[in-house]
């Protein structure tokens, strides 16, 4: 979208260059010699002279039927400034006009032969809000600025795809790892085991399941010796019953009095 608005710019710059031309966009101009008397519309007017202005000094008198009434108000905040390729423009004054005015031009120079050009009066509003209502422009203006604003964005989503690919990788990884051959026999031959559902889902939280080690259940080589290992089983002692003989000796006696209410009974 950036290039593509910037294939536009280059294709449009010599009509954004016109709005900013005082020699287009001027609503009046007064040359050295000649005093002269226009109709301003409210607004920031932005007096501009082509080459050096040094030489121009410009007196601006507001008239009320035919006559002077005062000097017009300079100094506003103008969003117009002239650009142009092949002309250099000098900024005279601007003047800040509250209401419709009338006013009297009068050019004094400085300088012999020093004031040839016209001075241009461009009001700067409406100037340059009819840049901005210029279709072209817009869609131009849009797609640079949408394409700029992707840019960084697009970026945070090809970082965040890429971590994510990244821990699927190593989940893919582990699931790898896990069902690779886990014990060697001889001959060089492998055996796999199937991963049980505890340790599949262990595998999809990104932990590593535990393998279940086998029991070593190989049988003896002696026929009247088991070598196999065997838990050792502790023996409880307990009370006698009528199918199951006591374990209770006179070295180990029961800890309580019931065989002495048993034998009273």
């Amino acid at each position: 979208m950036a290039l593509i608005g910037f294939i536009l710019y280059i294709g449009q710059a010599e009509t954004i260059g016109e709005y900013f031309d005082p020699r287009e966009t001027s609503e009046h101009q007064v040359e050295f010699g000649t005093p002269e008397t226009f109709d301003f519309e409210a607004g920031c007017w932005v007096v501009n002279v082509e080459g050096d202005g040094s030489a121009y000094e410009v007196e601006y008198a507001l008239m009320e039927n035919g006559t002077a009434s005062g000097l017009a108000e300079e100094g506003c905040r103008a969003d117009f400034e002239a650009q142009t390729v092949d002309v250099q423009f000098s900024e005279l004054t601007t003047l800040d006009l509250a209401e419709d005015s009338t006013i009297k031009v009068t050019i004094t120079c400085t300088e012999v032969d020093a004031c040839e050009n016209p001075i241009y009066f461009t009001n700067s509003y409406p100037t340059v809000f009819s840049l901005f209502q210029n279709p072209s422009i817009i869609i131009t203006g849009f797609m640079c600025c949408m394409g700029i604003f992707m840019i960084p964005f697009g970026w945070m989503l090809m970082m965040m795809t890429k971590g994510k690919a990244a821990q699927v990788q190593l989940q893919q990884q582990q699931m790898v790892t896990a069902m690779e051959p886990i014990d060697e026999i001889a001959g060089g031959q492998q055996q796999m085991e199937m991963l049980t559902t505890e340790q599949v889902y262990q595998m999809i939280r990104g932990e590593m399941p535990e393998m279940n080690p086998q029991e070593n259940d190989v049988p003896s080589p002696f026929a009247n010796v088991d070598t196999r290992p065997r838990k050792n089983v502790e023996t409880k002692s307990k009370g006698g019953s009528i199918n199951t003989p006591s374990g209770y000796t006179h070295e180990n006696p029961p800890k309580d009095d019931s065989w002495k209410n048993w034998d009273e009974a």
